[in-house]
């Protein structure tokens, strides 16, 4: 009998694989704040054009950090709208869609924005994600009284004052017509937040850095002793 138990526990022993790596759940409303690595603007910019970003505030979950300071962002442009000449602000739509760990692994995203730092102007809109820049009324205002002035003055010089305000403001006008309103800029270094959308399962394996993932190699140039296999098992436990 003590035999027929040993035998069937071995044969468990043998044929069970390897424990699955645990997994993380980063849920839907985990918030992502990152720093873009590069300037964004309506001027130059497209729809369909790659940016990149750096997380700048690590990901934690019950003390473990999962999406470490330093991982590296990318997303595309979706939307992108210039400035009128009469009205309107420039607008832009961007998202992130993959992040990659220090460890060398990359986890597809989903986020919306829904917020954004150290970008003068530009502000998060009230529709999804949408990113809105300067208004341009107080300059057209601006230049209708820079232009009324002018008139003014004319006016008084030629004895006609009425005709000279109506002139001027009709050239501040005319000359804001001219041009479009301030762009949208998104400088190098401009902090912005996005929530997670839906769910990203980060394993554990994922989390070790590259380092300490490879196989050490040994001074005979062949596999690890099953020494060295229980030494470099220590040294990811003690990292880990």
């Amino acid at each position: 009998m003590g035999r027929l138990l040993s035998g069937m526990v071995l044969a468990l022993l043998f044929t069970s694989g390897p424990a699955k790596a645990e997994n993380y759940t980063l849920w839907a409303g985990t918030e992502l704040r990152f720093r873009l690595s590069e300037t964004l603007t309506t001027s130059r910019n497209h729809v369909g054009d790659r940016f990149s970003a750096v997380i700048n505030h690590a990901v934690m979950l019950n003390g473990q950090t999962l999406i470490p300071a330093g991982s590296l962002v990318e997303g595309r442009i979706m939307q992108v709208k210039r400035p009128g000449r009469f009205r309107g602000v420039g607008r832009m739509r961007i998202t992130p869609d993959r992040i990659s760990l220090p460890s060398g692994k990359s986890y597809d995203v989903s986020a919306e924005l829904v917020g954004v730092y150290m970008a003068e102007g530009v502000r998060v809109g009230e529709d999804e994600g949408l990113l809105k820049g300067p208004n341009s009324r107080r300059r057209d205002a601006m230049g209708a009284a820079v232009g009324g002035a002018v008139g003014a003055g004319v006016g008084v010089l030629t004895g006609a004052l009425g005709t000279g305000l109506l002139g001027g403001a009709v050239v501040g006008w005319v000359s804001r017509l001219a041009t479009r309103g301030q762009d949208l800029v998104l400088p190098a270094g401009t902090e912005l937040a996005f929530e997670l959308t839906r769910p990203v399962q980060i394993s554990q394996q994922g989390l070790k850095p590259a380092s300490l993932a490879r196989r050490l190699p040994t001074r005979s140039g062949g596999s690890l002793s099953r020494r060295s296999r229980i030494d470099e098992e220590d040294l990811l436990e003690s990292n880990f």
